[in-house]
């Protein structure tokens, strides 16, 4: 693994070792500012309001001035936010760090996906450790957020947010700029939007696109709402942090399944009994009370 390929790695772990630390912590503080459950809502569904409507065009700009500097650009957002966390006391503000880290979030994690699959670092070694340090930032970053909050102070997750979004800019400066991509800058931001509605033609696309929508829903369910469920029956925040943690790692530990059961079952008899077994622990998720039951809950979840 050469020097490039070690930056992208790290640079996906620290992606999401921030993103699902802060991730579960949003909604309870904005509870913690004794905001009503409107106002939790409009702060947890702004982050993603914006990089909805600017993921089509986003592609135009990744074009227009390359991967590395769009890199460097969510990075500096992530940061942005960090500090913007650290300093929200009021709704507001809240709301501000929110559509920043969403912006610079979306941008991190589009570009580098698509580092990885650039042919000047494409290959397998190089997306299977991307895989696994992307999973093991999901696994500690609930962890880490959850004992902060126990140990020193809800607070003290949003400084260690801004800390890792800091190493993640410096990482993203030491990148080289690729040099083997064609640069298209004449497309309109009309013409992305034209090109990419034309993809609802493709039924597979359609169904694609809906059970995509559904099972993150499900995740955002589980990664805002649930841990504020949690603390409502008294659960510590470590204990929440651990019990965020199993739902991940049951679904890395099904991973090397997935090839069998694709090759066995269609692809959408999977998607749809995954979707109704997850919808279906939702709505049995206010009948648990224990640590044991939610474990087994979430292992399944994650499943």
């Amino acid at each position: 693994v050469n020097n490039i390929n070690r930056l992208i790695i790290f640079t996906g772990f620290l992606y999401w070792l921030a993103h699902s630390l802060t991730r579960p912590l949003i909604a309870v503080h904005a509870q913690q500012l004794q905001l009503q459950n409107l106002q939790i809502g409009i702060v947890v569904a702004i982050y993603a309001i914006l990089p909805f409507l600017l993921a089509i065009p986003s592609s135009k700009y990744v074009n227009m001035f390359g991967e590395v500097r769009v890199l460097r650009y969510g990075a500096g957002f992530m940061l942005t936010s960090g500090i913007l966390y650290c300093l929200s006391q009021e709704i507001s503000i809240l709301i501000f760090a929110q559509v920043i880290a969403g912006i610079g979030q979306m941008s991190v994690w589009m570009v580098a996906q698509a580092m990885v699959m650039n042919p000047e670092v494409r290959s397998a070694s190089i997306v299977s450790s991307f895989s696994f340090y992307n999973t093991l930032g999901q696994l500690l970053g609930p962890l880490i957020g959850g004992g902060l909050m126990q140990y020193v102070s809800l607070e003290s997750s949003f400084y260690s947010y801004t800390i890792i979004c800091f190493f993640l800019l410096l990482l993203t400066l030491k990148m080289p700029e690729f040099t083997n991509v064609k640069r298209l800058i004449n497309i309109s931001t009309l013409q992305t939007f034209e090109e990419s509605l034309t993809l609802f033609k493709n039924k597979s696309f359609v169904v694609m696109l809906v059970f995509t929508f559904l099972a993150l829903f499900i995740l955002e369910a589980r990664t805002t709402y649930l841990p504020i469920y949690l603390y409502s029956i008294e659960f510590s925040p470590m204990l929440v942090g651990l019990i965020l943690t199993l739902g991940s790692a049951s679904g890395l530990l099904v991973r090397p399944l997935y090839g069998y059961l694709y090759n066995k079952y269609r692809a959408i008899t999977i998607s749809v009994a995954a979707f109704v077994g997850s919808l279906s622990l939702l709505f049995v998720t206010p009948l648990i009370e224990s640590f044991y039951g939610f474990v087994i809950l979430m292992l399944i979840s994650g499943v």
